[in-house]
């Protein structure tokens, strides 16, 4: 499984990171039952409100028979999110993944706020870019009630 979905990875908004986010991911949920494992430090490459890319040693499947819990942890800020590992590719010996989380419009927000407030520390001087992932952030997460059936 060596596809990956750029125009998801692009619509996200996700930001590039380069340092001061720690990162560790386990497997939740297996087949539907809750599932305890250990935790692993990874590299991550980039997150958005929506997903993830890291990089680690261990080869996950690509399947959504499981979830993986991933802890973010960067500033004042720390998130426990679950999601599916959507895509994976090998570089050299290291195995690089594409994660979607579950959705959770809360969560999302929030992780928005605090990408923003990393990008601003990030580039501090580079207003403009922050108002430019600002508007990405609200153009890719729409709240889904229009979208929602009421009939059900």
């Amino acid at each position: 499984m060596n596809s990956k979905p750029t125009h998801a990875r692009v619509n996200a908004g996700r930001l590039r990171i380069f340092n001061g986010v720690k990162v560790t991911v386990a497997i939740a949920d297996a087949l539907g039952s809750h599932t305890k494992s250990r935790t692993t430090p990874v590299m991550i490459q980039d997150l958005s409100p929506t997903g993830m890319r890291f990089m680690t040693h261990l080869r996950f499947p690509v399947s959504k028979d499981y979830c993986i819990r991933t802890s973010v942890a960067f500033g004042a800020w720390e998130f426990n999110l679950v999601g599916n590992v959507a895509w994976r590719s090998k570089e050299e010996n290291i195995y690089v993944y594409g994660c979607t989380f579950v959705h959770d419009e809360q969560m999302q927000q929030a992780l928005a706020a605090a990408l923003k407030e990393k990008l601003a520390q990030m580039i501090p001087a580079r207003r403009r870019i922050l108002d430019m992932y600002e508007h990405l952030l609200r153009v890719t997460l729409k709240p889904a009630a229009p979208y929602l059936d009421r009939s059900l």
